[in-house]
């Protein structure tokens, strides 16, 4: 019953709300969408549209959020208020999305920007919609002459609604409208703001790959064909790095296969195995031996390369043997 003085107080409220109270207010409105009856959802949609495609520029995530949720409810509200038939239906959702479209005529670039935003939002949702294709097409249509703006705010809002497109027409529908797309976008590519050119080399990678070089390059002015000579050189590229490491992948598995062929045990310690022998080979090119041999023959060498002039010490003669002889026999006694 009261239903109307709410919605009157509301409207009254908007001048006096606080930004950080924007995202409770949106949540508000969305109750206050859901009981309106469809007359009274039709009377009131101007104003709460207005304020709903403002809140979706919110530097807020979650206020952000709420704007969009609100501006589906609407349109979903709108919808089932349409009636049963597909007629009626498309008929409700299309008066939403030219009460959208009313304010890219705005007077500012952040209500155009915001217009532009909301409508991306609206295309992705019904993109599926068979009965939303046309609608989509003729806004795709109407948007092109925006990427000439002037303003940038403008401009990368209409970059995201033509990346929003391209994912929800079809490719047949898009083909035609490539030669009035492609060379207003690749105009801001010497702008100096580096998002808005990375955005629109994003969606030059994304027209390649849908539509292929060929197409690409008929549509692309000559002063940018260097755009697309550059993307294709990084495509080959990319492609023999893959190719190669795909290469040296089957190589080592293949390794890996052949060990396992050999015996479990070996393979399990080839590591080890291959470390030793490469101790064995270092120490064999060094000259050093191995076991108590090898350490004799090393002494044998050191006496024997002391002076070939000094004199052989026989340290068994009779005088030296008999003096040990009798230093065992005291020790017995």
């Amino acid at each position: 019953e009261r239903l109307a003085d709410v919605t009157t107080a509301f409207d009254e409220a908007l001048p006096t709300c606080h930004t950080a109270c924007k995202r409770r207010r949106l949540v508000c409105l969305q109750a206050l969408v859901s009981r309106l009856s469809a007359e009274q959802l039709r009377s009131a949609m101007p104003a709460m549209l207005g304020e709903v495609v403002l809140a979706t520029k919110e530097s807020n995530v979650k206020s952000r959020a709420a704007a969009f949720d609100a501006l589906l409810l609407v349109a979903e509200r709108a919808e089932a208020a349409g009636g049963p038939s597909d007629a009626g239906r498309e008929e409700a959702l299309q008066g939403v999305v030219v009460a959208v479209c009313a304010g890219l005529a705005g007077k500012t670039p952040h209500m155009v920007a915001a217009s532009l935003l909301a409508l991306s939002r609206l295309v992705y949702e019904y993109r599926a919609s068979p009965r939303f294709a046309p609608v989509a097409l003729r806004l795709f249509e109407a948007v092109l002459p925006l990427l000439r703006h002037r303003e940038q705010e403008v401009v990368r809002a209409a970059v995201v609604l033509v990346k929003v497109q391209l994912s929800a027409l079809p490719r047949e529908a898009v083909q035609p409208l490539l030669p009035r797309l492609v060379p207003p976008l690749l105009g801001w590519c010497s702008n100096k703001h580096a998002h808005l050119k990375y955005q629109v080399r994003y969606l030059m990678e994304r027209l390649v790959k849908r539509f292929g070089l060929e197409v690409m390059t008929e549509v692309t002015p000559e002063e940018h064909q260097r755009l697309l000579t550059h993307m294709r050189k990084q495509k080959e590229r990319a492609r023999r790095h893959t190719d190669a490491r795909l290469a040296a992948k089957a190589e080592r598995e293949a390794a890996e296969a052949a060990d396992l062929d050999g015996g479990g045990a070996r393979s399990r310690h080839a590591e080890y195995e291959a470390l030793l022998e490469d101790g064995d080979q270092e120490e064999e090119e060094g000259g050093h031996g191995h076991g108590r041999g090898a350490a004799a023959g090393g002494l044998r060498e050191t006496f024997a390369d002391q002076s070939e002039s000094a004199a052989s010490v026989d340290l068994l003669t009779a005088p030296l043997a008999g003096a040990a002889e009798r230093k065992r026999k005291r020790r017995r006694e």
